[in-house]
């Protein structure tokens, strides 16, 4: 559905992140905005930041995190050797 050109991705943002201004109406204002993105730019930091981090979990509990040193590949599988 898109009323006047805007897409129901972009209403459900602004009806979640935007400030009520009467009981029916809400308008995403340059300061929601504005602190919207400033989240999410700390959330880009701390992905490039633990990006090839690795942490192993028991029973739901931290048992270390380190710094990964092999190339990522899905536990359990291996690479078919050639030959």
């Amino acid at each position: 559905m898109s009323q006047r050109g805007i897409r129901r991705s972009d209403i459900d943002i602004l009806l979640e992140h935007g400030t009520e201004t009467s009981p029916d109406r809400f308008m995403l204002r340059n300061r929601d905005a504005a602190s919207l993105i400033r989240g999410l730019k700390k959330q880009i930091a701390a992905l490039e930041r633990l990006a090839g981090k690795e942490a192993v979990v028991a029973n739901g509990l931290l048992v270390t995190a380190y710094h990964r040193t092999r190339p990522d590949r899905p536990a359990g599988r291996r690479k078919a050797r050639r030959g």
